[in-house]
């Protein structure tokens, strides 16, 4: 049997997209073995399924060259016969040909076509999730037809039937730039829902994000808020959405761990790194509310979405998914 090595996206929302793809490898009965190339802080949600072998890309830690030095060393040591490439750029490609490794498949991107084996056309305008599943599709034949669920290993706790309401809320911080959603209007929106149910809110993203998700928390002294924001792991943030009753977010990572552990939420779309029809969710109960491209300038395509208009399809989503709920105390 062969050894087949895939080299994981950059970003965590992309490698959730890819678990489709990840299911098709699974599926073809081909391989003796599926490693996966993942960042460092990637790594460990995947480390959890049992399916896959996981190795840390050492540039992370080492830099780019000693890292890529290294990297050319593990792939030879694992003697892999076939690599899917995820990653589009021509230095990716390079490293995996250093590596000797006889098939590599990829799109032909970067002018890197002579490096691959199977080499594939990018149509910048298919979903994430369809990129990734068609390159392996069309590497091994078109074989399959329908496209898996995207899925991701999380646990869940058994959930009280009448409760507090907890949600989480992911307004990005101005680290997201123009995704940012504006702390003025985040106040009023964990204002409104507090004065509707009994509610727990909990502020969440990485260690740039703590001091705004703090300040966000200073102005509502009133509120239950908790501010986890840099203090969690990957996998301790994955396992906390799964046991949430709902997520606020704006697009981002948060948004594709809800959509994948069956959280319902509401996503705030402005202005992305990539279409929203190109990275929405396949999977998962939610509600997106895109701003109407009234604001002439990027950064203010967010204040283009009202708390009002969230606030309407937050009750909407509660009421659709039966989330059981206590009256403000």
């Amino acid at each position: 049997m062969k050894k087949i090595v895939v080299l994981m996206p950059n970003y965590l929302g992309d490698s959730i997209n890819a678990t489709s793809a990840l299911q098709l490898l699974s599926d073809l009965n081909t391989f003796s073995s599926i490693t996966l190339v993942c960042r460092a802080f990637i790594a460990p949600v995947f480390a959890r399924d049992d399916r896959y072998n996981v190795i840390v890309d050492p540039r992370d830690k080492l830099g780019k060259y000693r890292g890529s030095l290294k990297l050319i060393s593990i792939l030879k040591q694992n003697k892999f016969t076939t690599a899917v490439l995820f990653k589009n750029a021509f230095y990716e490609a390079l490293l995996f040909k250093l590596a000797k490794i006889s098939t590599l498949i990829g799109y032909n991107t970067e002018g890197r076509g002579f490096l691959l084996t199977y080499k594939c056309k990018l149509n910048r305008n298919r979903h994430y999730i369809n990129r990734y599943a068609c390159l392996v599709n069309l590497a091994f034949k078109n074989k399959f037809t329908i496209l898996p669920k995207t899925s991701i290993c999380h646990f869940s706790k058994a959930k009280n039937k009448t409760k507090t309401l907890n949600i989480g809320f992911y307004p990005g911080g101005q680290v997201k730039d123009v995704r940012y959603y504006p702390s003025t209007l985040c106040s009023q929106i964990l204002q409104s829902i507090n004065q509707r149910y009994s509610v727990s809110f909990t502020l969440i993203g990485d260690e740039k994000e703590f001091l705004s998700n703090e300040h966000l928390k200073d102005t509502l002294p009133n509120l239950n808020i908790t501010n986890l924001a840099g203090k969690t792991s990957v996998t301790e943030l994955i396992d906390f959405i799964a046991n949430i009753d709902l997520l606020i977010t704006i697009d981002s990572a948060p948004l594709h761990i809800a959509a994948n552990v069956n959280t319902p939420y509401v996503v705030l779309v402005g202005i992305g790194n990539s279409p929203w029809s190109i990275i929405k969710p396949k999977c998962g109960v939610g509600v997106a509310v895109i701003a109407q491209g009234n604001m002439i300038n990027d950064e203010d395509q967010m204040r283009d979405i009202s708390p009002k208009a969230i606030i309407e399809n937050i009750e909407k989503l509660i009421f659709r998914t039966n989330i059981p709920i206590n009256p403000p105390t």
